[in-house]
């Protein structure tokens, strides 16, 4: 069994730039898509306070956006009997995500 899941092509757009923060935290989040490359990078920012100093933390995401019909013909060729889903029980994924849930790979 594989189970993984992935970003995929089309819209809504997931561009844009989002922020929140606590008594003794911040986090800054700048998110850019391509869809002609198929990618979409999120620059994230964090600070925190801790005691007297701050800390700040720096990450870069870059992240593949997938063509679900594609994908799901390239796991049917390795062997896989795949079904998709917008959730993982009863926990929603978020816009453009989806689920795979890989069986039954057939042996050579």
């Amino acid at each position: 069994m594989l189970i993984f899941d992935v970003i995929e092509l089309g819209e809504p757009s997931l561009a844009g730039r989002l922020w929140s923060s606590g008594e003794d935290w911040a986090i800054l989040v700048d998110t850019k898509e391509d869809q002609d490359s198929r990618t979409l990078v999120r620059s994230i920012e964090t600070v925190r306070k801790l005691d007297h100093l701050c800390r700040r933390g720096h990450e870069l995401h870059r992240v593949h956006l997938f063509d679900t019909g594609t994908l799901l013909s390239e796991l049917a060729a390795c062997g896989f009997a795949t079904k998709t889903a917008l959730a993982y029980g009863t926990q929603g994924l978020g816009p453009r995500r989806r689920a795979f849930i890989c069986t039954g790979i057939l042996q050579a």
